[in-house]
């Protein structure tokens, strides 16, 4: 495998990272929308589950973020790769944080919400 085939590998790596942080964003709160009983689980263990969501959203950033950098370290920064591709290249990171930041702050946000807000739903019959 040469240089470039593996950058183009690591850069997949990262999309898919990132892609993954969205899905499990997303399932996420369609579950604590569907389900009263995840919903009265996240109100009861908020601390936990909050905990979780930033734990993730940093995890899912490093991952990606060393991804970008192994791939630097292979074929260069993108300001080395010429003007047009070096353009593109930190649009698509941008948009790589700004999905795994966004998904992380809509969770933490949901379970805080669930957490602090009047209740929608009765915890004390559905949860036994």
């Amino acid at each position: 495998m040469d240089e470039k085939e593996l950058a183009k590998q690591l850069s997949t790596y990262a999309d898919s990272i990132t892609a993954f942080a969205f899905v499990q964003g997303v399932a996420f709160c369609v579950l604590c929308a569907q389900s009263v009983s995840v919903a009265c689980a996240v109100r009861s263990k908020w601390y936990i589950a909050a905990s979780l969501m930033v734990v993730a959203t940093v995890l899912y950033f490093l991952l990606a973020r060393r991804c970008q950098d192994a791939e630097d370290e292979l074929i260069g920064v993108p300001g080395e790769r010429g003007a047009k591709i070096g353009n593109v290249v930190r649009m698509v990171r941008a948009a790589r944080f700004w999905i795994v930041l966004g998904i992380g702050l809509g969770e933490t946000a949901l379970v805080l919400g669930v957490r602090f807000s009047s209740p929608v739903f009765d915890c004390t019959n559905s949860c036994k």
